[in-house]
């Protein structure tokens, strides 16, 4: 199995933006260039010893010495994003519980709420031990979400998405300076633009606690600027 010392000879992790580079050059790669793929599922893959890793496993054991026990969590959502501070080793359990994205059945646009015909109320709920918490009847999709953000922060103490920690606010400052530092010339763009509206739509977003929005923003803005 691969040691800390055998990915560091080879290897170089900055934790600041979750980049590994090579050390030294290899035949297609020269020194200093960044390694990795994209993964079919959203993550960044890297071939060492003709084998392949998930980078964020990689950055455990680069940072450790060890390889994490449990899965590894990326707190922000993003899979591709392997900063070490949006990094944690998490159980099963405390990976599903982070979860932020919207089911593609929800039409509330609210994690935990749904409309609720009969009587024209919208009703919170929360997944527990495999099943499903009511929470009651509210006027609003808003309160109704409110309740399944108290009932979230109670019932899944390990979940740190909805919680917002700094990072969701550090990945959006960081990628606004990034489309703000886009030479001149290439700011005329489609792409350019969409990038920058979305960029500080997901900050006025963020700044205003609506962090799904913020997220789903986010996500729009990043896949712009990799089209500048």
């Amino acid at each position: 199995m691969l040691t800390q010392s055998e990915l560091r000879a080879l290897l170089d992790y900055n934790p600041d933006t979750g980049a590994f580079t090579w050390r030294n050059g290899r035949s297609n790669m020269a020194t200093g260039a960044v390694a990795g793929t994209n993964h079919n599922q959203g993550y960044v893959q890297v071939s060492v010893g003709d084998k392949l890793y998930l980078a964020h496993r990689l950055a455990f054991l680069w940072m450790t010495g060890e390889w994490p026990a449990y899965q590894v969590d990326h707190i922000n959502g993003d899979r591709a994003d392997n900063r070490w501070i949006n990094l944690r080793n998490a159980t099963n359990q405390e990976n599903a519980h982070n979860h932020g994205e919207l089911p593609r059945h929800n039409t509330s646009g609210f994690l935990g709420v749904s409309y609720y015909k009969r009587d024209g109320s919208w009703q919170g709920r929360i997944q527990v031990d495999g099943r499903k918490r009511h929470l009651g009847y509210f006027a609003t999709p808003e309160l109704a979400h409110a309740a399944y953000l108290k009932a979230k922060h109670e019932l899944h103490p390990t979940h740190q998405r909805l919680r917002q920690a700094p990072v969701l606010g550090a990945t959006i400052d960081k990628l606004v300076r990034d489309i703000d530092n886009i030479p001149t010339g290439r700011q005329q763009s489609a792409a350019w633009r969409r990038a920058w509206y979305f960029g500080q739509a997901a900050k006025d977003a963020h700044q205003a606690g609506d962090y799904i929005t913020a997220r789903h923003l986010l996500r729009d803005a990043k896949q712009s600027f990799k089209e500048i």
